[in-house]
């Protein structure tokens, strides 16, 4: 059947959405949701009845519909506000409202064209970077002529590489962002990720903005492109239960990066693509390696990486592996930036003022500056036209005048406004803006053209209501020249005002809004930051970043008052913290957070709300007793099980000891840390047995499993602990989390039937 409405046509059968002649790229869950919800327009549908239909009875949050709902609305072009096409009953479900004519199959547009079909590079190119070259670019003809070539090989179909390594201000991000136009000259798509340390970033955040625009640029779709974006779903919003891959670490870990480099493959078989990686330095440990993974796949693949990184930086192994693996994959390697020369500098100066300078004056700005182009842009503002600079005049002090200088000339609301900016981050949208500042955003265009006109912020491309700061460094001027009271106040001001533009899905924005109330808990924003830095905790465990969770779950307990009435939740994100240490291999920090848990007396858990787990608070202590040696007990435990049931040697056939040992420490961690969360447990287990299913287990070899589990806890345990409740607790848990499991197992075996 073919569904007309509102100027679209949406065919069934071939799953496509149309407007006139241009297909509309859809997810195929969003594409699920679009069909359910014409094809049931006679009635109000139900956040259950999607779950049930859409979702396939597969846990997800309310976050999840609401994304696919707000998808597709953009491709169809509603919004909340107008819901002109899908109407939302608040708390009750979702509702098809405009008016659709029911076509025959053969009255609808014609197919689409066969991916292997297309000529490679027939399309519009595709320039999915937010970045436009700089008008301050000049010289560097050695790097742009190795850009070029590393452009022309991956348009031939040969994939390559390039680091640019030097100091701030050298040139790099306006190298990086010529780059983005010189692709376009050789049809290929080019995708930026801006790398970025202090703005509350989640982990694999560089990696989701590639994903994002590739997935939003891409002209054409594929059932492979489609299948690994699947892989990937966690990179793009919490749309399936964590587990049952949160309790397989190793193994999630591995095929999210995978997925990553699959994605990125897939969509370069459609079109050549570049992935330009700015300040690689400031990337998380979890983005470096899948650099590291990618890397050795260049050569045989249209896919070109840039990175840009500063000199000087050390200490940083994850970093020097990528770079390695980079330079040693594809050529031309790994390229640093020199300053300009005098000709070069003349040529800058030239731009900047009109004129070219005299001989001495360029001269002169090569000594001072060592040809850095932005320290020579700066320095020329604080030199009269046509004059050399004084000599006495030295960086970086020169540089903070300038500075100074330029920020002096701005108007009180304009440096009001762009301090406020600095707050925001990198680049703010006017609307967060104006919260913040209680004001109106058509009230803030003056001051707005007044930094702009100033070059000191510009506006982002592709976003209307979005700008950035030119450099870096007035943005950090900005930022420092604020005392804490002050830093504390704007940053609540930017918090709430966050709070106020994402509304409902501000559970998505952990990681930002984590951000500024931390460094508002002064400010009387502490409850706030426990709770997103607890939330954004979460997030880096469902990314299988561990490492970025501990972080996250430590700030929140530091951002928390002690006292008794925040003892419960201050046992639950101990505990939290505990097994992310513990699933990042850190086993000896992982038992310190259980111990603190349980000698400060606070590990009890609020009692589970379905017959679950019975006695979670003798398991917690118990098992505070047994972290520490979690290594020992997954190996003991594989040592009994083997002895006693051969036969079941088989079954682990798949991964290595160590692999499996690994997987089996991480399994009771994440059981640990959710015992008070029974509908998490429930759905994760499920999950969990029906992946087991895959192994060939069987219901009779779950007791076997049981038997051997509890005696290499009670070795590890020893008489003192593994005496009254304890036994029982544990071995009432095992049968639950069997049960749950069975359960999975019977379901998945009914489906594949």
């Amino acid at each position: 059947m073919v569904f007309s409405f509102d100027g679209f046509t949406l065919d069934e059968e071939k799953r496509e959405l149309r407007q006139a002649a241009t297909v509309i790229e859809m997810q195929p869950k969003v594409m699920d949701l679009l069909l359910y919800l014409v094809k049931h327009r006679e009635h109000l549908v139900t956040r259950e009845e999607l779950l049930d239909a859409v979702w396939d009875g597969v846990v997800v949050g309310d976050a999840a519909i609401s994304r696919a709902i707000r998808e597709v609305r953009r491709a169809v072009g509603d919004d909340g506000d107008a819901q002109r096409i899908v109407k939302t009953a608040h708390a009750r479900g979702f509702r098809f409202v405009a008016e659709v004519t029911e076509l025959p199959a053969s009255a609808g547009t014609p197919a689409q064209i066969p991916a292997a079909a297309r000529p490679a590079q027939s399309a519009p190119v595709v320039i999915a970077s937010e970045a436009a070259p700089d008008d301050d670019f000049v010289g560097r003809k050695d790097a742009v002529a190795l850009v070029q070539k590393l452009l022309r090989d991956v348009a031939n179909g040969t994939g390559r590489s390039l680091v640019l390594v030097g100091e701030p201000g050298i040139g790099k991000s306006a190298l990086l962002a010529h780059a983005v136009t010189l692709a376009a000259k050789n049809g290929i798509s080019a995708h930026v990720a801006r790398c970025t340390e202090a703005d509350g970033v989640p982990a694999l955040w560089p990696w989701e903005e590639l994903v994002r625009s590739i997935r939003d640029g891409s002209l054409y779709a594929s059932t492979a492109l489609e299948s690994a974006l699947s892989e990937i779903a966690p990179l793009l919003g919490r749309e399936v239960a964590p587990l049952p891959d949160a309790t397989d670490d190793a193994t999630t870990r591995f095929r999210l990066q995978m997925g990553c480099v699959r994605f990125v493959l897939e969509a370069a078989r459609l079109r050549p693509v570049v992935l330009l990686f700015d300040d690689v330095h400031l990337a998380d440990s979890a983005s470096l390696a899948v650099l590291c993974r990618l890397a050795p796949m260049l050569r045989s693949a249209p896919v070109g990486v840039i990175v840009t990184m500063r000199d000087a930086v050390e200490g940083q192994v994850g970093l020097s592996r990528a770079i390695d693996a980079l330079s040693r994959a594809a050529a031309p390697g790994v390229l640093s930036l020199r300053g300009l020369e005098n000709e070069e500098i003349a040529e800058l100066v030239s731009h900047l003022v009109g004129q070219p300078p005299a001989p001495e004056v360029a001269d002169s700005l090569r000594r001072l500056t060592g040809g850095n182009p932005l320290f020579v842009s700066h320095l020329i503002s604080l030199t009269p036209s046509g004059e050399a600079p004084a000599e006495s005049t030295r960086l970086p002090r020169v540089l903070k005048d300038a500075v100074d200088a330029a920020l002096e000339r701005m108007s009180p609301s304009a440096l009001d406004l762009l301090t406020t900016g600095a707050v925001v981050g990198g680049d703010f949208r006017l609307v967060v803006l104006a919260k913040a500042l209680g004001a109106q955003p058509d009230h803030l265009l003056d001051a707005i053209g007044e930094a702009a006109d100033g070059r000191i912020i510009r506006r982002v491309q592709k976003r209307v209501d979005t700008f950035e700061f030119v450099h870096g460094i007035v943005r950090d001027s900005l930022y420092l020249r604020l005392g804490h009271a002050e830093r504390a106040r704007r940053h609540a001001a930017v918090g709430d005002a966050l709070l106020s533009v994402y509304g409902a899905s501000k559970d998505e924005h952990a990681e930002e809004l984590a951000h500024h109330f931390l460094r508002a808990a002064s400010a009387g924003r502490a409850d706030l930051a426990v709770t997103f830095a607890s939330l954004a905790g979460e997030h880096a465990v469902w990314r299988s970043s561990f490492e970025h969770a501990a972080t996250f779950y430590r700030a929140a307990l530091d951002a928390m008052p002690l006292g008794s009435d925040t003892a419960r939740e201050r046992g639950k994100i101990l505990m939290r913290l505990g097994s992310a240490l513990g699933r990042d291999g850190r086993i000896r920090e992982a038992s310190e957070a259980f111990k603190e848990a349980a000698r400060d007396g606070i590990a009890a858990s609020e009692p589970v709300t379905a017959p679950f787990v019975r006695d979670v608070q003798t398991l917690r202590e118990s098992f505070e007793s047994i972290v520490g040696r979690v290594p020992e007990v997954t190996t003991r435990f594989y040592e009994m099980l083997f002895a006693s049931h051969p036969h079941l040697r088989a079954l682990f056939k798949r991964n290595s000891g160590p692999v499996q040992a690994k997987m089996m420490n991480d399994t009771l961690l994440a059981i640990i840390d959710r015992l008070e969360d029974a509908p998490w447990l429930r759905a994760s287990l499920a999950a969990f047995g029906a992946r087991h299913v895959e192994y060939d287990v069987t219901e009779d070899m779950y007791p076997m499993v049981g038997k051997s589990l509890l005696a290499a806890l009670e070795e590890a345990a020893g008489p003192a602990i593994w005496r009254g409740a304890v036994p029982g607790a544990w071995a009432q848990a095992f049968d639950a989390i069997s049960a749950m499991m069975i359960d999975g197992a019977r379901a998945a075996t009914r489906r594949a039937g």
